[in-house]
């Protein structure tokens, strides 16, 4: 999927494909899908009273969006 993910990053960016840029930028990316999926978050997320689960998972992914987003934040940035 990573690979898919940056093929298409570093054709909007004309970079190579396998230069570094697009490549980290579509793992980070691959991650939070990969982990929002995981056992381990769907259990974070059960582990909380039914009425904050969706509290919880969306706590989870702001937390995992602001950190990746740290990482490529100003990767591919569009003009106004």
């Amino acid at each position: 999927m990573a690979t898919a993910v940056a093929a298409e990053l570093a054709d909007e960016t004309g970079e190579p494909p396998h230069s570094p840029r697009p490549r980290i930028a579509a793992a980070q990316l691959v991650l939070i899908y990969r982990t929002i999926a995981s056992p381990e978050v769907m259990a974070y997320v059960r582990a909380h009273p039914k009425t904050r689960q969706r509290q919880a998972f969306s706590e989870w992914l702001t937390v995992a969006r602001d950190m990746t987003g740290e990482g490529i934040g100003d990767y591919a940035k569009r003009g106004d």
